[in-house]
């Protein structure tokens, strides 16, 4: 899957002869995508947005490289990136701050006050071999908040203590290229990230191996680093003349009416799913629909067209896609802890699921009410869950514990079932019910818990 990347950019954009540059590594091609996009984010910084009316989209990102120590060669990905960073920073004179220490907000504040001073903007690009050393224990919590917050861009931001005074930043961009395990993500990061939204606003990539293995005695060539720069040169240059054109401000990329028409087609579809996922997926479905016109407008301005066109859209939205999936993997499975809880038993991310499809059902039911449901119906609001067997025994496994009861009726002249909870929905029943289906161990069951006698007169869930 992780080889899809190499065609989702024209054959002249900087993306695919960054990919090309890095055929020699054993690093992942999404490795390879989303390092070539931080790298435009470099050039672009605040300077270029796409307009969308009312609410331009700038074109800075946060991506997460996810492996296991030492198979997927992430922090390489990141330190050569890194490198090139670096150099088009020094080489265009842009007053972006490159790093890859600790972080702090009042650090970051206070290097954005200082790039306020010296220009109209304060652009940050952070590379981040290790995001666990990056983010300390004691500031991991305020550092993960101001990130989430500065993620959109803000025209001014102030900050500051008493002893020291408030100051001003203007035109902040922040773009994040950093790499870590999916353990420190797992026991440490996640609750902290999941709690203000910072994980929906990253591009998250799973990996766990490396696009080919370099054997020992395998004849390697030195990479061209004078073509790789130049093409980021002149997304440069190019983008100074629009600047120039449009009289020194930043430069709006507009969109072809063909890519608007794709692009609403999709997001129409993101907001149908959504109404079907767990609040931080759905979180993630209404962010991607930021992230897909954020990733077209880098395609455009890496190709040098400057325009989000038709094709751009439809490789963003692949793009995106491919990351869902890789990151779908492995979330479920992943504990969310704080910093004092103690060491999680390992989830089962099968249970994890069907915990999920039984709790989506159980609110479906009692959304219903005395009414009930068609079970078409159902199976259109789980469609994107689990397939309609695993449904149907979840349903008949509340039927037996006497929490749900299912009609056949007529409709149009043709039967259908119907579905209702029973007032047993909210009973300690219920949770027995969901552990057998779930694979929970059942605990010893009281004769007042146990499954009732058939009474078809048991009130309905209302």
């Amino acid at each position: 899957m992780s080889a899809q990347y190499k065609h989702l950019a024209s054959p002249t954009s900087f993306i695919t002869r960054y990919m090309e540059y890095m055929d020699g590594n054993e690093t992942p091609y999404s490795f390879d995508f989303w390092s070539a996009m931080f790298l435009v984010s470099c050039v672009l910084r605040r300077r270029c947005c796409v307009a969308r009316p009312g609410a331009p989209v700038w074109l800075n990102h946060y991506i997460l490289l996810v492996a296991p120590p030492g198979v997927a060669r992430k922090s390489t990905a990141v330190n050569i990136a890194a490198e090139h960073a670096q150099w088009i920073t020094a080489q265009t004179g842009s007053n972006g701050m490159i790093y890859s220490g600790s972080l702090t907000p009042t650090m970051l504040l206070n290097e954005m006050r200082i790039m306020s001073q010296l220009g109209v903007s304060s652009p940050v690009l952070l590379t981040l071999p290790e995001l666990s050393r990056s983010f300390a224990r004691n500031a991991a919590k305020s550092t993960i908040a101001f990130l989430t917050d500065m993620f959109d861009t803000k025209e001014y931001e102030k900050g500051g203590t008493k002893r020291e005074g408030t100051y001003e930043v203007r035109k902040a961009s922040i773009s994040i290229l950093a790499a870590s395990t999916p353990d420190w993500l797992g026991q440490f990061g996640s609750r902290d990230a999941a709690v203000g939204g910072f994980t929906s606003r990253c591009i998250v990539l799973r990996e766990d191996g490396p696009k080919r293995h370099i054997k020992w005695r395998e004849a390697s060539t030195q990479p061209d680093h004078s073509l790789l720069r130049s093409a980021l040169l002149d997304i440069d240059r190019r983008l100074s003349h629009l600047e120039q054109a449009h009289g020194g401000v930043e430069y709006g990329l507009q969109v072809t009416s063909a890519a608007i028409d794709t692009y609403e087609g999709h997001i129409e579809t993101l907001r149908t799913r959504s109404r079907t996922l767990s609040e931080e997926d759905a979180a993630k479905c209404v962010r991607d629909e930021r992230h897909i016109l954020a990733v077209a407008g880098t395609l455009a301005c890496a190709d040098l067209t400057f325009e989000v066109q038709q094709n751009h859209i439809i490789n963003a939205i692949k793009a995106i896609e491919l990351v869902r999936r890789s990151d779908a993997k492995q979330s479920e499975a992943e504990p969310l802890r704080s910093d004092n809880s103690p060491q999680a038993e390992p989830i089962n991310e099968a249970q994890l699921l069907r915990g999920r499809i039984f709790d989506r059902l159980s609110r479906i039911l009692k959304e219903a009410g005395k009414l009930g449901i068609q079970q078409q119906t159902i199976a259109k609001k789980v469609r994107y869950l689990c397939t309609m067997d695993d449904a149907k025994l979840a349903l008949r496994i509340m039927q037996d514990w006497k929490c749900a009861q299912v009609f056949r009726v007529q409709e149009a002249g043709r039967p259908s079932q119907v579905w209702r909870a029973t007032y047993l929905i909210d009973s300690p029943a219920f949770e027995h019910a969901r552990k057998l289906f779930v694979g929970e161990p059942m605990t010893t069951i009281e004769m007042d818990q146990a499954a009732p006698e058939d009474d078809q007169s048991s009130p309905p869930y209302h």
